[in-house]
């Protein structure tokens, strides 16, 4: 997604997340993907949230992944999602996103931690 126009490029190039890892290597991978792409958290969330609404779903989750070429089994999407969704309510709010996909967030580290115990 260009910073500039807000449109979503074509080219981004294909990766397919790694088999067995932890709930934090699959946010870690997500977020390196993201930066390698040039695609901030906040972009990441529009792009996945179809309906415009305060927070999106697992299928939103996994479309706007694979908008931006980032592919994931649905075990790994699911497991992705359980660690972004903190207050397991089926739903991902923007602070939560935030908080978990945020570069350096102190927050979103405890949290995974948390969910890996």
């Amino acid at each position: 997604m260009s910073r500039k126009t807000g449109k979503l490029k074509k080219n981004y190039p294909r990766s397919d997340m790694p088999e067995d890892m932890t709930p934090a290597d699959r946010v870690d991978w997500v977020r390196t993907e993201m930066k390698r792409r040039g695609v901030s958290v906040f972009m990441l969330f529009t792009v996945a949230n179809d309906d415009r609404s305060p927070s999106v779903g697992i299928n939103e989750l996994r479309t706007g992944l694979l908008k931006l070429n980032m592919t994931c089994s649905d075990e790994d999407c699911r497991l992705l999602f359980f660690a972004m969704d903190p207050s397991h309510d089926g739903r991902i709010e923007l602070d939560e996103f935030e908080a978990v996909m945020g570069h350096g967030l102190a927050e979103g580290r405890r949290r995974l931690q948390a969910i890996a115990r």
